[in-house]
């Protein structure tokens, strides 16, 4: 088989007076290819932003969104903050894991053993014991106002090495508890640094 190169002007010369018909029939099966191609193109393009979609939402991908979010939380200082993000609520500096672990929803998870806890990051100094019965809790909650409209003021020695807890860090706190029921929410576990659901 013989290739020639040209211009349709050559091709022209070569076909003769036959050309006009062989002429059209090229245009219109380029045109038709051409069309084909735009729509094949756009295809790939969405099986390729389909594909990508997936591997986000795979655990593959999750564990890529985890890693980067313990990257980014070894720079954060270890101080109490409000925590917005769900990155850095499952990465949580270590100063504020005890607080987080008194929201009541979380402890209710963590004593039926389907959330992490923060793994070796938090010992329970008060096991079986969820909302009013938990001493920090009620650290967190005292003289603050809840969304139910209840005021807790609670009476009783701090216990050693305890320290006030001024209003700025319980808003804090209590903020960081309202990303952790978001997370909750939505099926995943706030205390596990590795995006896994709730078990």
């Amino acid at each position: 088989m013989a290739v020639f190169y040209g211009t349709p002007n050559d091709l022209g010369a070569v076909l003769g007076s036959a050309n006009q018909d062989a002429m059209q029939y090229i245009n219109q099966s380029v045109n038709r290819f051409m069309d084909v191609a735009g729509h094949v193109g756009q295809a790939i393009a969405d099986r390729v932003n389909t594909q990508y979609q997936a591997f986000v939402d795979s655990t593959i991908g999750n564990r890529a969104a985890a890693i980067k979010n313990m990257v980014n939380a070894m720079w954060q200082d270890d101080s109490i903050r409000p925590l917005t993000d769900w990155g850095e609520v499952q990465n949580a500096p270590l100063q504020m894991v005890p607080y987080l672990m008194a929201n009541p929803t979380v402890r209710e998870l963590y004593h039926a053993d389907r959330i992490e806890g923060y793994g070796d990051r938090y010992l329970d100094k008060y096991p079986d014991s969820i909302g009013r019965d938990h001493y920090t809790y009620r650290r967190v909650t005292n003289g603050m106002v809840q969304s139910d409209g209840h005021w807790n003021e609670y009476y009783e020695q701090l216990h050693k090495d305890d320290v006030i807890l001024n209003l700025i860090e319980k808003t804090a706190i209590l903020s960081s508890w309202e990303t952790m029921d978001d997370m909750v929410d939505d099926g995943l576990d706030p205390t596990n640094p590795w995006n896994d659901p709730i078990g």
